[in-house]
């Protein structure tokens, strides 16, 4: 799930500070810590450096699902794909020269062999892991939305069609 305190602090003028004491706190006691935040993309300048001994997983979505995901929520989807191919090249940028760990999975690959991509992230992060917790984790992935609330993506393109008829009448 996406950590919505972390992803406020992109908006927060003291974010750099903030962010340093949201890592040390969430690095504390533990082996491995993390987030999720899609618009990561838009700071991580700024917030990689405040991350001690940072791991990269890159969970990359398809362009196309994504834009036509925006699509659904009444985003034009030649402008969500500019703006989806944009985030990925710039993120992308970023890690390339980057000497910390780093591993991509496909978001789409992830929910079709949910037990492989699992196996596959546990070597990476921590080496050898019995498989009885990886067969438990992998039960744990499940598609959902990033968005609040559980948006229904076809809900919400049925209200926006709607709502651009009622404009126009």
């Amino acid at each position: 799930m996406e950590d919505s305190s972390f992803r406020a602090l992109r908006c927060d003028p003291e974010r750099v500070r903030k962010g340093s004491e949201f890592f040390r706190a969430l690095k504390s006691g533990n082996v491995i810590a993390g987030v999720k935040d899609p618009a990561l993309a838009d700071w991580i300048e700024e917030c990689y450096p405040l991350v001690p001994d940072p791991v990269i997983v890159l969970v990359s979505r398809d362009v196309y699902a994504t834009a036509q995901r925006e699509e659904c929520s009444g985003n034009d989807l030649f402008v969500s794909l500019h703006e989806v191919i944009g985030r990925k090249f710039k993120l992308l940028n970023f890690v390339e020269p980057l000497n910390s760990p780093l591993i991509v999975l496909s978001y789409e690959r992830l929910l079709t062999d949910p037990l492989f991509a699992v196996e596959s992230l546990a070597q990476f992060l921590v080496g050898g892991v019995n498989d009885q917790l990886i067969a438990r984790t992998a039960r744990l992935v499940r598609p959902h939305v990033d968005m609040p609330n559980e948006l229904n993506f076809v809900a919400a393109r049925r209200e926006y069609e709607s709502a651009q008829t009622l404009q126009s009448a």
